[in-house]
């Protein structure tokens, strides 16, 4: 059960969504993750005396691409009181490539992000060209997509953390994976972030 005077009844489908119900509207609201039917229901129902105030997304949503020898995840949270600076949004990178991993904090642009979505869509749809997310002010930070007419997706990357707690650590890695994965990675990006677009 979700909510406080209006609750939810939450049915999980065999897809894996979450589907909610309420008594008193018709429409059936889809989530991915628990953490999205929080989020949802903060955003409409925001404590009186702070409605003025700028809201910071605190449920950032995952968006995975797995496979037995490559794993990446993000998970990014838009500060949304700083959407005018160059740098409004903290993502959370993790990344698996034949056992060799990192997992660090990249500050970035939330446009820089819809720019990458829509690069990712594109790529899946017509297999050809590449896409990158870099992170400003540091040239040698990025995620690169790559792809091939025979439905071949190459990802490649650096990462560091940034000299964070005094030492540096880096990944660089290399990796592939089918076509058929990037399809709901580059789908879920777009519908979040496509609206942030430059």
């Amino acid at each position: 059960m979700i909510g406080y005077y209006y609750p939810a009844v939450v049915y999980v489908g065999e897809n894996g969504l979450l589907y909610c119900v309420y008594e008193f509207q018709d429409e059936i609201e889809v989530f991915h993750t628990p953490s999205e039917i929080f989020e949802s229901y903060l955003k409409g129902n925001v404590p009186v005396g702070i409605d003025n105030k700028p809201i910071k997304q605190y449920f950032p949503r995952e968006y995975k691409i797995e496979t037995d020898v490559f794993r990446l995840k993000l998970e990014p949270i838009v500060h949304e009181r700083d959407l005018s600076e160059v740098i409004n949004t903290s993502l959370m990178i993790e990344v698996s490539s034949y056992d060799f991993s990192a997992k660090t904090m990249l500050d970035i642009d939330v446009r820089d992000l819809a720019e990458f979505a829509a690069g990712l869509q594109a790529l899946y749809e017509m297999l050809h060209g590449s896409v990158k997310l870099t992170v400003p002010y540091v040239d040698e930070c990025y995620i690169e997509f790559s792809a091939d007419k025979l439905g071949h997706i190459r990802v490649n990357g650096f990462i560091d953390n940034g000299n964070r707690f005094g030492f540096t650590q880096k990944l660089q890695f290399q990796n592939e994976i089918d076509q058929t994965r990037l399809k709901e990675f580059a789908k879920r990006l777009c519908a979040d972030f496509g609206s942030f677009a430059k």
